[in-house]
């Protein structure tokens, strides 16, 4: 299971989503962490890019995510990552550490309400 964290720092998840540079995903096996890797963002396409959109650059990544645990972040966003299959789990509790335990632990809860009205 691949669960990531949108981060700038790979240790705290980022307050608003789009304002991470890389993905921290950890790599689960049998509720045992085997691996960490980044993938970085810093490519993601501008606000009003019109090549690419950058919810659609984000779902083309997370896609390949089994989870993606966050904090603020669009609805139109959480919804297109579901669609694609992406399990997404919204959080106040901003230590990767953290949140990790308690998601393995399957106390983490899903604070929906930390999803928002689309701003840019």
């Amino acid at each position: 299971m691949k669960i990531a964290f949108p981060t700038r720092d790979n240790e705290t998840i980022v307050g608003h989503f789009g304002h991470m540079t890389s993905f921290l995903v950890v790599n689960i096996d049998d509720e045992t962490e085997t691996a960490r890797e980044l993938h970085d963002m810093t490519g993601m396409p501008a606000c009003g890019d019109e090549q690419q959109s950058r919810p659609d650059y984000v779902v083309g990544v997370a896609k390949d995510f089994d989870v993606v645990i966050a904090n603020g972040i669009g609805a139109p966003l959480v919804q297109k990552m579901q669609m694609a299959g992406v399990e997404v789990v919204l959080t106040s509790n901003l230590s990767i550490g953290e949140a990790l335990a308690a998601y393995l632990a399957g106390s983490l809860a899903n604070e929906a309400d930390l999803a928002h009205a689309p701003h840019h």
